[in-house]
């Protein structure tokens, strides 16, 4: 996840370059930090949704299987 996080923070650092050269907007004076902290959270709860999702997916299917086996 820490990998991930890291490389996202490196795409954005290098669309505002990317910003930069072509557009000649000057975001330099925006702190990369927060930027960071913002798309590390997104990412987190992403994971956590992600992770939500298929615990909830696997309790249904054990609970299909349980009744199956009841029957």
């Amino acid at each position: 996840m820490l990998i991930l996080i890291g490389l996202e923070g490196l795409n954005i650092y290098s669309a505002f370059n990317i910003i930069e050269r072509v557009y000649g907007i000057d975001l330099s004076g925006i702190n990369y930090i927060f930027i960071y902290l913002f798309v590390s959270l997104i990412n987190y709860l992403y994971i956590y949704r992600y992770r939500k999702e298929t615990q909830r997916k696997y309790q249904n299917e054990s609970k299909i299987r349980r009744h199956i086996g009841s029957l």
